[in-house]
C-alpha cells in the first residue's frame, strides 16, 4: 500500500542519516592521519581515479560524485553524479531508481510502472494497468494541475516534458496529505507525492522498447532551486541498448 510504504521510506531516510552521520564524524576522526600519510596531492589523484571508474548504483548510502550503472532497473543505464549531496533511496528494484539530495530532500526518480493508482479510486488505493498515454493520463489527473506539454529528451531519446503541482489529495490512510500514483515493484512498492509538491515528469515512450517516467519532486518553494541539479544529472543519462 502506498502510504505504508511512505511511512517505511521516511523510517529508512532516517536511519541511513544516523549511519552516514556516523561515517562523517570517523572521517573527520581520521583526518590528520590521512592527511600525513598521504598528503593533498595524493588525496585529490585518488578522488579523481574514483570518479573516472563506472560503479554500480548501490541499494542505499551516499552517492559521492562518479559515474554509475543501474543494477536491476530495466531499461538499464548509467548516469554521472557530478555535484554533493545525494543520497540513495531505492536502489534495487527493476521498476525503480530513485536519489535524493540530502536524507529526506527532493528526489529524481526513473520508474517503469506496469500499473497506476486509479485516480476515480485513490482513497481506495485501487490500481489498474498503467495507461497506454502516460502524459494524458497525467494531464486529467484529477488532483494535479498541470502545464502545458513540451518536448523533451533524455539520454538522446525524445520525449514530452509535462510540469505539475499537488493540487490536492483525496483522504487516505496516510493522513490526508499525500496522493498515490504509481505502483511498482511487487506492488507492496508504491508511488507517489505529496499535498502542494511540485513535480517535473519526463516521459519516455520508447526507451529500447520499454516506457520510461522520470519524476523531479520536490516542496513547491524548493523546486525551482532543486531543478537544476536534477537536470545535471538527467543531462549525464546513457540508456544501454537503446
Amino acid at each position: 500500500m502506498y502510504p505504508r510504504r511512505r511511512r517505511v521510506r521516511q523510517s529508512l531516510r532516517l536511519g541511513l542519516l544516523v549511519t552516514l552521520a556516523v561515517l562523517a564524524l570517523s572521517a573527520c576522526g581520521g583526518g590528520g592521519a590521512a592527511r600525513g600519510d598521504g598528503g593533498a596531492g595524493g588525496g585529490g589523484a585518488e578522488a579523481e581515479k574514483q570518479q573516472a571508474k563506472t560503479r554500480k548504483f548501490p541499494d542505499y548510502g551516499e552517492l559521492p560524485p562518479g559515474k554509475y550503472v543501474t543494477g536491476n532497473f530495466e531499461p538499464a543505464f548509467s548516469f554521472r553524479v557530478v555535484g554533493k549531496g545525494w543520497v540513495v533511496t531505492e536502489g534495487s528494484e527493476p521498476t525503480l531508481v530513485e536519489m535524493s539530495q540530502g536524507v529526506a530532500g527532493p528526489i529524481l526518480a526513473f520508474l517503469s510502472a506496469e500499473r497506476v493508482f486509479n485516480p476515480n479510486k485513490v482513497r481506495e488505493l485501487d490500481s489498474m494497468p498503467a495507461p497506454d498515454d502516460m502524459v494524458a493520463w497525467l494531464e486529467q489527473h484529477p488532483y494535479l494541475r498541470t502545464g502545458d506539454p513540451q518536448a523533451a529528451a533524455v539520454g538522446g531519446v525524445e520525449g514530452v516534458r509535462l510540469d505539475a503541482v499537488v493540487a490536492s489529495v483525496p483522504p487516505t490512510e496516510c493522513g490526508g496529505n499525500c496522493l498515490g500514483l504509481f505502483t511498482v515493484g511487487d506492488r507492496s512498492y508504491d508511488w507517489g507525492a505529496f499535498e502542494k509538491e511540485k513535480l517535473r515528469f519526463v516521459v519516455l515512450e520508447n526507451v529500447g522498447g520499454e516506457r520510461v517516467t522520470i519524476v523531479v519532486e520536490a516542496p513547491a518553494e524548493d523546486f525551482e532551486e532543486f531543478l537544476p541539479k536534477a537536470q545535471e544529472v538527467m543531462d549525464t543519462v546513457e540508456w544501454k541498448g537503446a
